[in-house]
């Protein structure tokens, strides 16, 4: 739409809440793998880990993939609304989650990267 300003940014969602067990579940099926960690694994214990991690890649001047940024993103409860890019941008999801890890893992797996 052209009244909408320079630079807006939208979360768009299909409108559902999903747990992140529902999340996982969803990948898992579009993968046709199981998580490595299916578990609860304590944060603290995350945490440590992030911590080595960082320690390890910095002795080896490598790049750091696993942070405590990293850790902060996966253990805090996301909530996204899609609402501002339905009412501003007429926004509709076609798909919803599951469908939508079917195709993209599928896409990877065409692509060469699964």
């Amino acid at each position: 739409k052209d009244d909408v300003p320079s630079g807006s940014a939208y979360f768009v969602t299909d409108g559902r809440v999903y747990s992140r067990r529902d999340l996982t579940a969803g990948l898992e099926r579009a993968v046709g793998k199981t998580a490595l960690v299916a578990f609860p694994v304590p944060t603290s214990v995350v945490r440590v880990a992030a911590f080595f991690s960082e320690r390890v890649a910095k002795a080896r001047d490598q790049a750091v993939i696993f942070t405590s940024e990293k850790v902060n993103e996966l253990v805090g409860q996301w909530v996204f609304d899609g609402s501002d890019a339905e009412r501003m941008l007429g926004f509709s999801p076609r798909v919803h989650w599951d469908e939508g890890a079917e195709r993209s893992a599928r896409w990877y797996r065409d692509n060469g990267w699964l």
